[in-house]
């Protein structure tokens, strides 16, 4: 039982994993909120834009935010 339900974990893991593998990323039409950043010094909903910065990890950029009432 313990065998069946490791080997269906690793199955589920691994075809979860394969739109990643194949290289194709999403664009910004797929995901227009996405599109622009907020810039440092904006208050979005009670929190402010403290810094942001490149994650060329993965090819992301960081957006620190400070909540202003806390």
């Amino acid at each position: 039982m313990k065998k069946s339900l490791a080997l269906m974990l690793v199955l589920m893991l691994s075809l979860s994993s394969i739109p990643f593998l194949s290289g194709a990323q999403a664009s910004s039409a797929s995901f227009p909120e996405a599109a622009s950043l907020p810039s440092v010094g904006e208050i979005i909903y009670g929190f402010e834009v403290k810094e942001i910065r490149p994650f060329d990890m993965i090819g992301a950029d960081l957006v620190l935010f400070e909540h202003q009432k806390t």
